[in-house]
């Protein structure tokens, strides 16, 4: 996690834009159905770290 928010403050710096996006693995998806697969459905699985928020 360090080394990530490293790099965004970084490439921020630098006059960078960062957009972040998260995955959503919704109830019901391939990944539930096929896998059984039931991370990453909510908080706080899918929350940003607090580094990386504003």
């Amino acid at each position: 996690m360090f080394l990530v928010v490293n790099l965004v403050r970084r490439w921020q710096a630098a006059g960078g834009d960062t957009l972040f996006t998260r995955y959503l693995n919704y109830p019901g998806s391939p990944f539930e159905r096929f896998f059984g697969w039931q991370r990453l459905q909510a908080s706080p699985d899918i929350d940003l770290v607090p580094e990386l928020r504003p």
